[in-house]
């Protein structure tokens, strides 16, 4: 049987293999072989030590706070268990639409099934089935048209009180939702997004779908951007609450009901791009400038009758800072 001369793949040596049947030999030695064994799993080792690409995680985890605040502020506010359950499958799917995001992320990065079923402690054949490519377009797109029915689409009327009150809650949320990005974009002015967003820790892009009104954020992502920029986090609290849908906090004494009333005032003022006194006076045709202004600076607790009256010159409903005003009487 003759012998050919070859390298062996590890250390590049000449070495004499027989030609015939069987498995061609590719290293001189069973040294040789077990090092390149060893080398190959340290290399994996060190894929699966090195961050993956962030591309579509990043995406989905930036709304993971948001679901959690959520979830947080209806166990505070003592919702109903409907309420708070539904708040629970909505974090569940988020986290599950994250998992499908970072399996596709490393997928792309060059991970293989092998190494993304060793990830998740799951069988190759079950990684495979859960996070195909298919799956995960799938699971996003859903998610996707989840958000954009929340954000653009009314309820679908209904016979019946019931659907009429759903219709009007969802509305007033929305009106807050757009009122809050109002507020933030005033507050953030013309400061540069990319400082902005190194400042409390998240992407330009996702700061400038919040401050556009495209995505709400949870309440410490809202409370930061406004600390940043100089304001008072208590001014949009009313607005982030109601935008989320969220019931009055608890009742409190007096001074702090009208702390609250002030900072929901505030909070629409800001909405409103901060008009000039005599504007708003102009634009109530009732008020004086005097007492908008003392309402403005926290100094007069303004009888329902007259809020009413600054509030639609603020460009906002009456009815949606009602709550608030009866917290205090």
């Amino acid at each position: 049987m003759s012998e050919v001369r070859h390298t062996c793949a590890f250390c590049r040596r000449g070495m004499d293999v027989r030609q015939g049947p069987g498995r061609r030999r590719v290293y001189c030695s069973t040294a040789c072989r077990r090092r390149a064994q060893r080398a190959r799993s340290q290399g994996q080792r060190e894929r699966s030590s090195q961050p993956v690409s962030t591309g579509l995680a990043l995406s989905v985890a930036e709304g993971l706070p948001e679901e959690v605040a959520a979830l947080l502020a209806a166990e505070q506010a003592g919702a109903a268990l409907e309420a708070v359950l539904e708040r629970a499958r909505r974090l569940a799917r988020e986290v599950e639409c994250y998992v499908a995001a970072a399996v596709e992320d490393g997928r792309r990065a060059g991970r293989s099934w092998d190494e993304v079923a060793a990830a998740a402690a799951v069988s190759t054949y079950t990684a495979r089935t859960r996070w195909g490519e298919g799956e995960v377009r799938r699971l996003l797109g859903r998610r996707d048209r989840e958000r954009g029915a929340g954000r653009d689409e009314a309820p679908r009327a209904s016979p019946g009180r019931a659907s009429a009150a759903r219709q009007g809650e969802h509305a007033a949320m929305e009106r807050a939702g757009r009122a809050l990005a109002a507020a933030l974009s005033q507050l953030h002015g013309d400061r540069s997004l990319q400082e902005l967003a190194r400042a409390v820790g998240r992407s330009p892009s996702y700061i400038s779908r919040i401050l556009s009104g495209e995505r709400s954020a949870a309440w410490p992502v809202v409370e930061a951007l406004v600390r940043e920029c100089g304001g008072r986090p208590e001014y949009v609290r009313h607005l982030w609450e109601s935008a989320h849908g969220l019931a009055p906090r608890a009742r409190v004494g007096v001074d702090e009901a009208a702390r609250r009333v002030h900072a929901a005032v505030m909070g629409l003022y800001l909405a409103a791009a901060c008009p000039d006194v005599e504007q708003v006076c102009k634009a109530s045709e009732a008020l004086s400038a005097e007492w908008v202004g003392r309402v403005l600076a926290g100094v007069e607790v303004p009888d329902w009758a007259r809020l009413s009256a600054l509030v639609s010159a603020l460009g906002a409903r009456p009815g949606d800072l009602r709550a608030v005003w009866e917290g205090l009487h």
